[in-house]
């Protein structure tokens, strides 16, 4: 069974309408927190994506916590969208 973590992942490189300016995410690793997309994709896999910074350094990671024990799968637990 995983162990996992929660982590609020923040930035203030994108702004304005219509983006995400945090999230919280259950997963296993801080690495794995700062490489992910508020939707849920890795960085790699966000082509085309304006709502989020490409570059993980531009995110701030912090650990706020473990992961109740009924959460066993990598998952966005809330996220912040600016609406426009």
């Amino acid at each position: 069974m995983k162990k996992l973590k929660l982590y609020l992942v923040y930035q203030n490189d994108v702004t304005g309408y219509d983006t995400f300016d945090s999230f919280v995410i259950a997963c296993e690793s801080e690495e794995i927190a700062r490489n992910t997309h508020p939707y849920g994709d890795m960085l790699e896999e966000n082509i085309g994506y304006s709502d989020w910074p490409k570059d993980s350094s531009a995110v701030t990671v912090e650990f706020i916590g473990n992961a109740s024990k009924s959460i066993t799968d990598q998952q966005i637990i809330c996220a912040s969208f600016n609406a426009g």
